[in-house]
């Protein structure tokens, strides 16, 4: 457990914290997930919104590996959650998912939690650390910068409609056959 400013707490995550964690994701990703991205692109897919199949997606990921998973109190109120991996055969360990409530952020919420994410994958033995975060999501970078990752590089993502791919399959015929 790690007190930052004698307010908040980062702590090992509970199957009682789940709740928690799935509303932070509700409320913490606007502007920077690609599910919001697609759903303005194409509507909601799957008949669900993108909130909320964020907020499933990691809750799922937080049932299967909640020994990833620390989370920040502060006041009795969970304000953050952070997830990893370690990959034991190559030695590397990834920051995975992580949000702050709204009410919470620019108070260092997040550095305490990803600094937290780092000292436990370099305990577990990582020789490297890695991050993936969206180009327009500046506060995370911020974070990561702060705390030592470099950028390597950045990777583009496409999407199109299955009607959309049918009339570009259509207008070149045999060349994507």
């Amino acid at each position: 457990m790690t007190e930052m400013n004698r307010r908040v707490c980062v702590r090992a995550a509970t199957a009682d914290d789940l709740p928690a964690i799935y509303e932070i994701n509700r409320m913490g990703w606007d502007g920077v997930c690609i599910a919001e991205a697609v759903e303005q692109r194409h509507g909601v897919v799957g008949g669900t919104g993108w909130r909320e199949r964020k907020a499933g997606e990691v809750d799922e990921a937080c049932k299967q590996h909640l020994d990833r998973v620390i989370v920040a109190e502060a006041e009795g109120v969970l304000v953050g959650y952070a997830t990893s991996f370690f990959n034991e055969s190559d030695r590397v360990g990834e920051v995975a998912n992580n949000a702050v409530h709204p009410n919470w952020r620019n108070r260092g919420v997040a550095t305490a939690l990803i600094g937290e994410v780092i000292h436990g994958l370099v305990r577990e033995g990582a020789t490297m650390l890695r991050v993936t975060t969206l180009e327009r999501d500046l506060p995370a970078q911020r974070v990561y910068e702060k705390l030592g990752f470099r950028e390597i590089a950045r990777s583009v993502m496409y999407t199109m409609s299955a009607d959309e791919a049918s009339a570009a399959l259509d207008r070149h015929g045999d060349d994507c056959r």
